[in-house]
């Protein structure tokens, strides 16, 4: 309540100030870290207070310019921006980072999904955490979609602003839904447990696990599950082992250092090695093939796959990769739904995770093993 009270009298001075006339049409306000020197409060909760001016229609925000004070309609008000007043919704679409094909696909069924409601979209990629310009779109009054953001960007001030949008941010592939943020992803558990029971039935008793980045939540969880499906039969050194930890940076491609890492494994682990990996990535899954046929030990017939998501790639790479589908096209469905309700005010407060349970996609990847 106290933040909500500072933010208010900021909100509503500047409002004020506006009616006034001390701050005059066309004029632009200062600076948001300047008002939260002025008014002794923190940028976020400015930024805030300057984000309900905009929604109100008092200010218009201009990209990369700052806020400036609308014109006056003829009942004495504020002008609203161009897409309010015509009544048009505008979809914030943020990625992070590295945009893999998962994320490609996510981007261009969100857009699909906008525009079958009327919205306009608007595509923005993330660069650091504290990016000043994502954050301004997320408290500007539009809906947001950040699309598999990463625990260090939702630590930081994006984090923050998705927490003050009543539900107008959703997250798909990582959650804040015990902070009240909207949150959609696949059931991560029963997805690596899908692999290893497929495995499982075609022989393999030693399967590894190649993952990209293991300090994202969702990988965390994933091996967390990988690692309970072998607790009663494996020593925990030797899972140790079996897990081949890609790290890599977090604006590169993973086929390389995931091709390179598993030419590593394969060579240290010799005859001990695994015979079958499962894959929380696409792209290193495919290279995991090249890097297991150039250490004689080809897909399917020395090493059988499973990735964790499906793809083009994955489906029409030499052998199709067997995987596990997520359903990405339900994932924009339930997090547009979401949107939707945030946008008429009819969002519980409770009501913030969706989960999607996934399904086993069998193909050329996975062969019965009949040992050496």
């Amino acid at each position: 309540m106290k933040e909500l009270s500072k933010y208010a009298r900021v909100r509503d001075a500047l409002a004020e100030a506006i009616r006034s006339g001390e701050y005059t049409v066309g004029q632009k306000l200062p600076g948001e870290r300047t008002l939260a020197v002025q008014y002794g409060i923190s940028y976020m909760t400015a930024r805030r207070a300057v984000g309900e001016l905009v929604e109100r229609g008092l200010l218009n925000r201009r990209p990369w310019e700052g806020a400036f004070v609308a014109l006056p309609d003829r009942d004495g008000g504020s002008t609203k921006p161009r897409a309010m007043s015509s009544g048009t919704v505008t979809l914030n679409i943020i990625t992070v980072g590295y945009e893999p094909p998962h994320v490609i696909t996510l981007k261009r069924l969100a857009s699909k999904y906008a525009q079958g409601c009327g919205w306009s979209t608007r595509f923005t990629r993330v660069e650091h955490p504290g990016d000043d310009h994502a954050i301004g779109q997320i408290l500007g009054g539009a809906l947001s979609l950040l699309i598999i953001p990463d625990d260090l960007t939702m630590r930081g001030p994006i984090g923050e602003a998705v927490q003050q949008v009543n539900g107008r941010a959703v997250l798909i592939g990582n959650r804040m839904d015990n902070l009240g943020v909207p949150s959609v992803l696949a059931d991560d558990t029963q997805a690596i447990g899908l692999a290893v029971q497929h495995l499982r039935e075609h022989g393999h008793t030693k399967i590894g696990m190649l993952c990209d980045y293991i300090n994202h939540p969702v990988t965390s969880v994933q091996v967390a599950k990988w690692r309970s499906c072998f607790a009663d039969d494996c020593p925990a050194d030797e899972l140790d082992r079996r897990l081949i930890d890609v790290r890599t940076p977090r604006f590169e491609c993973p086929t390389q250092n995931a091709y390179r890492r598993v030419r590593e494994y394969l060579r240290e682990a010799g005859e001990a090695a695994v015979t079958a990996l499962v894959c929380t990535g696409d792209e290193s899954a495919v290279a995991a093939m090249s890097a297991c046929r150039d250490e004689g030990r080809p897909v399917p017939e020395a090493m059988s796959i499973v990735v964790s998501g499906d793809s083009a790639l994955a489906a029409h790479c030499n052998p199709p990769l067997t995987c596990i589908d997520v359903n990405l096209e339900l994932h924009v469905r339930l997090a547009g739904q979401v949107l939707e309700r945030a946008l008429a005010g009819a969002l519980p407060p409770t009501d913030c995770l969706r989960l999607i349970e996934p399904r086993l996609v069998a193909r050329a990847s996975v062969t019965v093993f009949r040992g050496s």
